[in-house]
């Protein structure tokens, strides 16, 4: 009747003009069941009943003298008004954060909500008024239209038509097979009864969704993306504010139908970086349901779980799931009751939405499985091993097996053979299936068996014929992912026409990651032919070390080598870095050979030394240092700090001969002293009074004990992966050696406020005496101390009547009162060294006049004495420093920094996929920042990285520290920036 009532009228067209557009929500029914026995409506009784519903552009009054009867089969709904820049009543959008705070790289924060929130499985008690899709034998037909508020009766929208747009042109295009089990054909009346609630978020998307569609489809592409855009972000803040604001109650359902819909938003702009944030955030939702399993409750939240858990799989096949710890929870079936995959997958419908079935995805989640444990087995090797259990049940099903229908039980069955699977579109449907398996067959070889693509071949071509089947027998969108797996191994110019063909019919569907899918497969195509090429072997031969692919690369495929081939050529390229160094060096090792003779390893000094020996610096000037082989080194180290004013500074160099021309080593004080201690009190707000000595170690050990003495308390705070000097350092919680005196150190996480407070919840009363942290963990790998977190020990020193020390031994650089002055943090004691002494030996450490007093000769208390504390040289260079080094000069130094980094982390971005987890960061503040390497083979990467930058000119610390010096300039920069790209370009594939 509804398509009757269509033809009557016309078919439904999106308007060209503003007016508003009658929602109707049609969907495919089954005629036959549907009015099985009620008799046809005259033509006045059916002229009359559309009239009532269609009466859109009468008066008010008019539409209200004809309201709709009730039992109107085609009464229709009307959209509220949902514009981007509008707001309806009751919708709570006054308080709403503005959608142009929101970026679409951002994703949804899902906050921990614990186990005892109340999951509401839906708003709606009666289901009566969805649309029919299906009846049982028996059963009354169920009403064809959503009974709504007087509020959404009426059409106020120019944008209303999107949501017509998404039931008929968006919706067929989210699942191989469209028929009346397309779960998407319910979300929408969903969507719509929660904007009785107030609850905008998930309709929002969902016309967000039609419009960067229709855009990608038609000509009008940039006014509906600029809409569609609106209405994403302005979803994503309505969905932030419901998350953050009604934590008792959260509708499952439409929450993650949103981050679904969010995913397939990013999924047709081609943007895998942003479907990895909201995809993260959308497990990490189901995750925190699991104890209320709310998919055991409605068949639309077990829908939406079951798609979660399908991308999951695929995504397992796509990348490393052992390196994203948000996703790491294994997907196996356990046997466990509690299991969410084996819960949702129990369903004979899992993996229907693909086009593929249960077994199928069982299959392929057990090959991730394996692909794991062979990706830990450091040793393994491609051996002949049986297949897995669930393999072997696949490939030995038949198509009824298969099929999921069959197995849904006899009612379904029945619905579906009257005629929304058809037989064309059933052996359409069929193919696809087909498709899957023998896809699924081809992963297994690739990751398991490591087959190359010559003994690939049978099974390629018949995904590709398979999946050509289903296109011109069916008017569907078919899954990619056999096709993507299939055409990794294509090498053939047949299968790859094949390909072609295949991503560029179905590329029409507005997809832009098939776009990126394809440009993907062709770039593996020319490298496996360009090594083919320079090799002289068959391209079929060559399916491992394609390199620089990018993401999309199957697990234990494609371009890179396995972890094990990754480590060793790693280990060999390192060696052959080594033994170049050597040859490079001689002299350099010689006095290294000779100093082993005199010095526990030829070293006085741990943090200098290098494998296969260090170098030996003969002279330094300005930025460039010069070592005893005659190797000319821009200096990117600045002496771990220290060195802020470069080897040759005149200055500096001036202030020291005339100090030294009056004489040294009195025994007594003398002028200068008192001309740094007025400097340092002066530019450091905190500070009252100074105290000075040789090292930033031996002021911390100073504050420390004067922190202990004025208290009387003996437990000290501080941080893992903490440094503080030689004997103050916290690399781990239980180290075997360690030269830290026998102080009652209790370790904290650092930038952890919870943590933090744990461990101080844990300590008795009134036993704190300090808190001693970095503003930036220099030595751990130049972490940046979060503001709120810094702050918040200021808070907790003051409640636990402790004192806060803060260590500027390094971070006194980046502002001209220090870290603290830009922070705006207030610590008790201060401790300085490095730069402020003009590059010469020093240490400070000052803070509140009232416990600095304790150091007062005329009180007798502390006792704090150094042959050097004041020594001339230090001295006279630290006056000629800090005059060096003023506020222009703080500035101008940590904006170059600012400058290095951005532009480091720029490179890392062009020369890496984007998607990809990265495994070099750039971290620091300003002019200090380290270059710090992740993964199982960090080690080797970062000590390779060291020898290719020593090797090329640039002087770094071997941990990849760095520490701008004021002699450097922008061309030194740039230097710096081809050095390191070209380390990107050499161990790229061993980088991703």
């Amino acid at each position: 009747m509804v398509a009757h009532a269509a033809r009557k009228r016309g078919e439904p067209k999106v308007p060209e003009d503003s007016v508003s557009y009658p929602l109707t929500g049609t969907k495919r029914t089954f005629t036959p069941l549907t009015w099985e026995n009620i008799p046809p409506l005259s033509e006045v009784k059916l002229d009359k009943l559309i009239d009532q519903c269609d009466n859109e552009y009468g008066s008010e009054k008019d539409r209200q003298a004809s309201s709709p009867t009730a039992d109107n089969p085609f009464h229709v709904f009307r959209a509220i008004s949902c514009g981007p820049s509008e707001s309806h009543s009751g919708s709570g959008e006054s308080a709403q954060e503005s959608p142009e705070s929101i970026q679409p790289q951002t994703s949804i924060v899902i906050p921990d909500i614990g186990s005892d929130t109340d999951v509401v499985e839906s708003e709606i008690d009666d289901y009566s008024w969805v649309p029919t899709v299906a009846v049982e034998e028996g059963e009354e037909p169920l009403p064809l239209a959503l009974q709504t508020s007087p509020q959404l009766d009426m059409v106020t929208s120019e944008h209303a038509y999107l949501v017509h747009h998404y039931i008929t042109r968006v919706v067929p295009m989210l699942t191989p097979t469209h028929n009346t089990k397309n779960p998407w054909l319910r979300y929408p009346t969903i969507a719509l009864h929660n904007c009785m609630l107030g609850q905008t978020y998930l309709l929002h998307a969902m016309m967000g969704h039609a419009a960067i569609f229709q855009g990608n489809t038609e000509e009008n592409h940039v006014s509906m993306h600029k809409i569609g855009i609106e209405f994403y972000l302005k979803a994503m803040a309505e969905l932030r504010k419901c998350i953050d604001s009604d934590r008792g109650a959260i509708e499952f359902v439409s929450v993650l139908t949103t981050m679904l819909t969010f995913l397939l938003i990013e999924t047709f702009q081609g943007n895998s970086k942003n479907w990895k944030l909201h995809f993260r955030a959308a497990w990490k939702f189901i995750q925190q349901h699991r104890h209320h399993k709310p998919w055991d409750k409605s068949e639309d939240a077990w829908y939406v779980t079951q798609s979660f858990c399908l991308l999951r799989i695929q995504y397992g096949t796509t990348t490393s799931l052992e390196d994203d710890p948000e996703l790491r929870d294994p997907l196996e079936l356990s046997g466990d009751p509690d299991d969410l995959y084996g819960t949702v997958a129990s369903n004979p419908l899992f993996g229907d939405t693909l086009g593929s079935c249960s077994l199928i995805m069982e299959s392929i989640a057990e090959v991730n499985r394996l692909a794991r444990v062979q990706s830990r087995e450091a040793d393994a090797q491609p051996t002949a091993k049986p297949l897995p259990f669930r393999l072997v049940r696949m490939l030995t099903a038949s198509q009824e097996d298969l099929e999921p229908y069959t197995r849904a039980g006899p009612e379904y069955g029945e619905v579906m053979a009257l005629g929304a699977v058809a037989t064309g579109a059933k052996r359409a449907r069929g193919a696809h299936l087909q498709a899957y398996k023998v896809a699924t067959l081809i992963y297994y070889y690739q990751v398991c068996e490591r087959l190359v693509p010559r003994d690939l071949a049978t099974y390629v071509t018949e995904v590709l014929d398979c999946l050509s089947t289903y296109v011109d027998g069916s008017d569907g969108n078919p899954t990619l992912w056999p096709a993507f797996i299939a055409g990794v191994e294509a090498y053939t110019d047949e299968d790859k026409i094949k390909v072609l063909d295949l991503f560029q019919i179905t590329s029409r569907t507005g997809m832009r990651s098939r776009v990126k899918m394809l440009s993907l497969l062709q770039r593996i195509w020319e490298i496996r032919s360009l090594t083919a090429m320079t090799t002289g072997k068959d391209p079929g031969m060559k399916s491992r070390s394609i390199n620089k692919m990018g993401e999309y690369i199957p697990n234990g495929v494609s371009s890179q080598p396995s972890a094990e081939e990754r480590s060793q050529q790693l280990k060999e390229a390192l060696q052959v870095a080594k033994e170049r160094y050597a040859a490079s060096n001689p002299q350099s090792q010689t006095y290294y050979e000779s100093n082993t003779s005199h010095m526990p390893g030829g070293n006085t000094r741990t943090v200098i030394h290098a494998l296969p020996f260090p170098l030996t610096i003969a002279r330094g000037k300005d930025s460039h240092l010069f070592d005893v082989d005659g190797h000319e080194y821009l200096d990117f180290l600045g002496e771990y700090s220290a060195g802020l004013f470069g080897h040759s500074c005149q200055p500096i160099k001036k202030a020291i001969v005339e100090a030294l021309d009056n004489g040294w080593n009195f025994g007594g004080k003398n002028l200068y002293e008192m001309q740094l201690a007025k400097i340092v009190v002066d530019r450091f707000a905190n500070i009252d009074l100074v105290r000075f000595c040789n090292s930033g170690t031996e002021a911390n050990l100073m504050a420390l004990s004067a922190a202990l003495n004025y208290t009387g308390r003996s437990k000290v705070l501080v941080f893992l992966k903490g440094y503080h000097g030689s004997s103050l350092s916290f690399p781990e919680l239980n180290p075997k050696y360690t030269m830290n005196p026998s102080f009652d150190f209790v370790i904290a996480p650092y930038n952890d406020i919870p943590g933090t407070d744990r461990i101080i919840a844990s300590l008795p009363p009134d036993s704190l005496a300090a808190v001693m942290v970095e503003g930036m963990q220099g030595a751990g790998g130049c972490i940046p101390g979060r503001k709120d977190f810094l702050l918040h020990l200021r808070e907790i020193a003051t409640k636990q009547g402790a004192l806060l020390i803060l260590d500027e031994v390094m971070t006194s650089r980046l502002g001209y009162g220090g870290l603290e002055e830009k922070l705006d943090l207030k610590p008790d004691l201060t401790t300085l060294g490095k730069w402020i002494g003009g590059g010469m030996s020093f240490g400070a450490f000052g803070g509140r006049k009232d416990i600095m007093d304790m150091f007062d000769p005329r009180n007798s208390k502390l006792t704090h004495s150094g042959t050097f504390n004041n020594n001339v040289v230090t001295m006279a260079a630290g006056i000629a420093g800090c005059g060096i080094f003023d506020r222009a000069a703080v500035d101008g130094l940590n904006a170059l920094g600012e400058t290095l980094k951005q532009r480091l982390s720029k490179s890392i971005d062009a020369k890496l996929p984007s998607s990809s987890e990265s495994k070099v960061f750039v971290t620091g503040v300003g002019s200090l920042m380290n270059i710090t390497f992740a993964g199982t083979d960090k080690d080797a990467l970062q000590a390779l990285f060291w020898h290719h930058m020593i090797e090329r000119g640039i002087y770094i610390a071997t941990r990849g520290y760095i520490a701008l010096n004021l002699v450097l300039e922008p061309q030194h920069v740039d230097a710096f920036i081809a050095v390191f790209e070209g380390f990107l370009d050499t161990y790229r594939d061993c980088l991703l």
